[in-house]
């Protein structure tokens, strides 16, 4: 029996009866049509994990702790170049997935989408909606931190770890580096990065790499990127 899990986004503890979020209650009760005494997953989604059974009333009782840590110990962030709707919600979805710590949306040369103001504000909410159901189905007690939008030539130096950029015109495969236990990886949009930005790039400190002969889409490249790190210094080891 899979049991479902709940982001509760406050300090937890055994014995605690919550009141769950809506969403959450609507989708338990309504969806799933789970009664009285079901067990349930409830995580803070900054490490902590609880055992709980639902009660009446859209709320669960916590019963104990399950100690779990399915966190990586490969430090991720995912710079992503910003795309369109669905091709940025799955690059997104599938770094939560593949252990990311923190994604940091980029606005490029060639990136299509534009977003500022209320735009801008509507989209983080629904990119911040997707992480989260991404950590509450793929089991992560972490909820990776989503960082402000930025112009790529704004992006400081990597001073710590490693930071790399993906070029499929590279000569350097990324199967090769030796991984250090922190690393930021840049991924362009849709018409990938421009010479001028990986100038840029290569100027404060990235060294562009390559996943191999064929070009990836930018929701495609994340994913293998990221797959070929948590094997080189990840938990796909173990």
């Amino acid at each position: 029996m899979r049991i479902p899990r709940v982001l509760i986004s406050q300090p937890l503890q055994e014995g605690q009866t919550l009141e769950l979020p809506k969403p959450a209650a609507h989708h338990l009760q309504k969806v799933l049509r789970l009664r009285r005494g079901h067990p349930v997953l409830v995580f803070d989604g900054r490490g902590a994990e609880f055992e709980g059974e639902l009660l009446e009333q859209s709320r669960v009782r916590l019963t104990g702790t399950t100690g779990r840590n399915p966190e990586s110990p490969l430090v991720l962030t995912l710079i992503q170049g910003i795309s369109r709707g669905q091709k940025m919600d799955f690059a997104l979805q599938k770094a939560v997935e593949l252990g990311v710590a923190a994604i940091q949306p980029v606005a490029c040369e060639r990136s299509v989408v534009q977003l500022e103001g209320e735009r801008l504000e509507k989209r983080l909410g629904h990119w911040r909606g997707v992480i989260e159901s991404a950590c509450e189905q793929s089991g992560r007690t972490r909820v990776p931190e989503l960082l402000s939008p930025a112009k790529l030539f704004d992006l400081d130096a990597c001073m710590e770890g490693d930071g790399y950029y993906l070029d499929p015109e590279g000569t350097k495969s990324l199967a090769t580096c030796v991984i250090d236990s922190s690393v930021s990886l840049i991924v362009g949009p849709e018409g990938g990065l421009s010479n001028s930005e990986t100038q840029y790039l290569h100027s404060i400190g990235y060294q562009g790499v390559t996943l191999g002969p064929r070009v990836l889409r930018t929701e495609t490249a994340g994913i293998a990127a990221l797959a070929v790190l948590q094997a080189l210094k990840g938990d796909f080891r173990d």
